[in-house]
C-alpha cells in the first residue's frame, strides 16, 4: 500500500508540472523568450530527501515528449500490456453537454482508444436513464488507435443535466463506463 501511495504522489507531481506548464503565465513567458524552468521534484517525508522525477520543462515544444518519458519511468507501460496510454483516458464524448427537446433524437460523438497492441473490435453502448434510449456501435480499431463514431440518443421526459455514460467492451473484454456527458431534455438551454 505504501509503494502505491508513493507512486500516486509521483504521478500527481508529473501531472502538476504539466498543469503549471499550460498556464497562461508560463506560456506567455516562454513565448517572450523568458528563461523559465519547471522541475518535477518530490519531497520524501520519511527520509527528508528531494528526488528529481526526471521531468524538467524549459520550452513548450518539449512538453509531450518529456512528460511521456517521465511517466513511463514512473509507471512503465509495456508494449504488450493492455492500457490507454500515459493519460489513461479510454474515451470521451462530445459535446459534453447536449440539449434536446423531450422525445427528440440526437447524437454524441464518441472518441475511443483501443487499449490493445493489436486490432480489436470496440463495442460501445450509451447507458441512459429509464425512459430514454441509448444507441450502440461497434467499430474495428487498429492497435492503440483512437477511433470516432456517432452514437444516437433519444431523450425521455423533461430533465436537466442527466448524466449518460459510454460503456466499452474492447476485444470482448469489458472496461465498464469510460466516459460521460450531460443531456438536458426540454426547458431552457443550460
Amino acid at each position: 500500500v505504501e509503494k502505491r501511495h508513493d507512486r500516486l504522489c509521483e504521478l500527481n507531481v508529473l501531472e502538476q508540472v504539466i498543469n503549471v506548464s499550460r498556464t497562461i503565465v508560463v506560456q506567455d513567458a516562454w513565448q517572450r523568450g523568458q528563461d523559465l524552468t519547471i522541475h518535477g521534484w518530490i519531497y520524501g517525508l520519511k527520509d527528508g530527501l528531494i528526488r528529481d522525477l526526471g521531468l524538467t520543462l524549459t520550452a513548450p515544444e518539449h512538453i509531450t515528449e518529456r512528460y511521456e518519458a517521465a511517466h513511463r519511468t514512473a509507471m512503465p507501460l509495456g508494449d504488450a500490456d493492455v492500457h490507454f496510454e500515459v493519460d489513461a483516458t479510454a474515451a470521451w464524448l462530445w459535446p459534453y453537454r447536449l440539449h434536446l427537446a423531450p422525445g427528440a433524437v440526437g447524437s454524441l460523438r464518441a472518441t475511443v482508444r483501443n487499449p490493445f497492441p493489436h486490432v480489436a473490435d470496440l463495442a460501445l453502448r450509451l447507458v441512459v436513464p429509464d425512459g430514454w434510449t441509448g444507441g450502440t456501435a461497434t467499430i474495428a480499431a487498429p492497435a492503440r488507435a483512437e477511433v470516432t463514431v456517432e452514437i444516437g440518443i433519444q431523450a425521455g421526459a423533461v430533465a436537466r443535466r442527466v448524466p449518460v455514460a459510454l460503456e466499452l467492451v474492447a476485444g470482448g473484454r469489458p472496461f465498464g463506463q469510460v466516459a460521460e456527458a450531460l443531456v438536458t431534455a426540454g426547458g431552457e438551454r443550460w
